[in-house]
This record gives C-alpha cells, sequence and structure tokens, in this order.
C-alpha cells in the first residue's frame, strides 16, 4: 500500500490537508473584539464604578443611577430610588448600631455631624 492509499486522520485517501471551516460572520468580530480588549475594558469599567466602601445597595444605586441618565425611563427611575432607598436605611442602620456603642465625645460628635448634614441639604 503506498501513501496515497493510506487513510490519514480525516478518513480520505490521499487528502493530507485538514479541511478548512467556513467561517461563521461573528466569528471576526468576537476575535476581534477579544484581541483589542473591548471585552475587558467593559469590565474594568464596571469595576471602576463599583464602591465597595459603600456597598451593595450603593452599587446598585450607581448602576440603576446611569441606566436612568442614558434612557430617563420609568422604570429605570423607580429602580434608581428604590436602590437609593434602600443605601439610606442601611446607612442610618449602621449609624444607629454605632450610637448606641459610642462613647459620649463619639455620641456628640455624630449629632453635630448629622446636624451640621441635614442643614446643609437644600428644602
Amino acid at each position: 500500500m503506498d501513501d496515497f492509499e493510506e487513510e490519514d486522520e480525516y478518513g480520505r485517501r490521499g487528502y493530507h490537508r485538514r479541511p478548512l471551516r467556513k467561517p461563521h460572520p461573528y466569528d471576526y468580530e468576537d476575535r476581534l473584539n477579544r484581541e483589542s480588549g473591548f471585552e475587558e475594558m467593559l469590565r474594568e469599567g464596571d469595576r471602576h464604578t463599583e464602591h465597595p466602601r459603600y456597598g451593595q445597595a450603593y452599587n446598585e444605586y450607581q448602576s440603576a443611577k446611569r441606566h436612568y441618565t442614558m434612557t430617563n425611563s420609568q422604570t429605570d427611575k423607580d429602580e434608581m430610588t428604590r436602590h437609593a432607598n434602600e443605601h439610606v436605611a442601611d446607612t442610618m442602620e449602621t449609624v444607629r448600631e454605632i450610637y448606641k456603642s459610642a462613647d459620649p465625645d463619639l455620641k456628640k460628635r455624630i449629632k453635630t455631624d448629622l446636624t451640621k448634614l441635614i442643614s446643609e441639604m437644600p428644602g
């Protein structure tokens, strides 16, 4: 049996090249996005908007605010308001918890800071 009669790994006699696959139209775009780092930039953009110090409710508020700013839809506004209320409630609960166990000097400073904050807020 000579070389042309042997079957190669593709099961064809005398055929020694791998058959070409016709590319899907999206293959090029996907490869281009991966090579240019576009997907990574999108993920990095999300990382920059997260504020781990303020918690998940604040991050969700920021995301909802961004969506509302772009779309001005009532649904996005409702989401933004819901997350804002959640974050404010979490913050108030944290202040209450800290205030309970604070020494008199810290309690006085917390009251002063909160009073100042309220007076700075427009009507």
